[in-house]
């Protein structure tokens, strides 16, 4: 599998982006997991203190959302990103529409297509600055 991270300011304005190359991840759920924890890892790297983790798969949205412990598949992970939380201040999980997550998903199809690992600072990547510059009018 591929992640893809973006992260903006509180303008939506581009910050910063990461591709990544995950081997043998199939399970949906499973990659959203794994891409969650490598965006709170990214943000963490980046200096942030406060985070807004934006995903498309409500199942993980929601298990990152709960106060209970997770034990489901993945639920270790899940249980560890909520734990890395404690390094911002505030955290907020929102579901967004898969249209307001298009630059993430084209950044983890290069990744995988290329096999590459890259991250960007500061200059967008030309191949989703218009994605970029849309997702804006999607989140919910």
């Amino acid at each position: 599998m591929g992640v893809g991270i973006v992260i903006r300011d509180e303008g939506g304005r581009f910050v910063a982006a990461k591709m990544k190359v995950v081997p043998y991840i199939v399970d949906p759920n499973a990659a959203g997991t794994i891409a969650a924890w490598s965006a709170v890892q990214f943000g963490r790297e980046m200096g942030a203190n406060r985070i807004v983790l934006e995903g498309d798969s409500m199942v993980v949205v929601s298990a990152l959302r709960a106060s209970e412990s997770c034990d489901r598949l993945f639920g270790q992970l899940i249980d560890n990103i909520k734990s890395y939380f404690s390094h911002f201040s505030p955290v907020k999980v929102n579901h967004v529409r898969r249209e307001a997550n298009v630059a993430a998903h084209v950044m983890a199809k290069m990744a995988i297509s290329n096999l590459l690992n890259h991250s960007w600072v500061g200059e967008c990547p030309r191949f989703i600055q218009d994605v970029v510059a849309a997702e804006c009018n999607f989140s919910d």
